[in-house]
């Protein structure tokens, strides 16, 4: 093999390398973008989700059925409706144990 063979196959081996690590950095630079964006999305969602159920809280106040307004299943997604949910049980359990201690204390005998 001639010289000027070696150094053209040395030159091709060179731009292959090289081409492959620029490849790689960008595959890398591509990654990581991604999942930067996927942060900024899944903030976003979580956001989205506490204003949702924030804004139900304060429309509805201890009405438990309001997880089924018409507007919030518009917007809600399954977890956030699942977590309306669980507020309204919350609600309602609370407002059970409240009202089982004033009857506690209506019926208690005077001491």
């Amino acid at each position: 093999m001639s010289d000027a063979m070696r150094s053209a196959r040395l030159r091709v081996e060179w731009a292959h390398r090289a081409y492959e690590q620029a490849r790689t950095q960008r595959l890398e630079a591509e990654r990581v973008a991604a999942k930067v964006h996927q942060y900024l999305i899944d903030h976003e969602v979580r956001e989205t989700r506490r204003l949702l159920l924030w804004e139900l809280r304060s429309r509805y106040g201890r009405d438990a059925i309001g997880f089924v307004d018409e507007d919030f299943l518009t917007v809600a997604d399954e977890a956030t409706t699942l977590q309306a949910i669980m507020i309204a049980a919350a609600t309602v359990g609370a407002a059970d144990l409240v009202a089982a201690g004033a009857a506690q204390v209506l019926t208690a005998p005077a001491v």
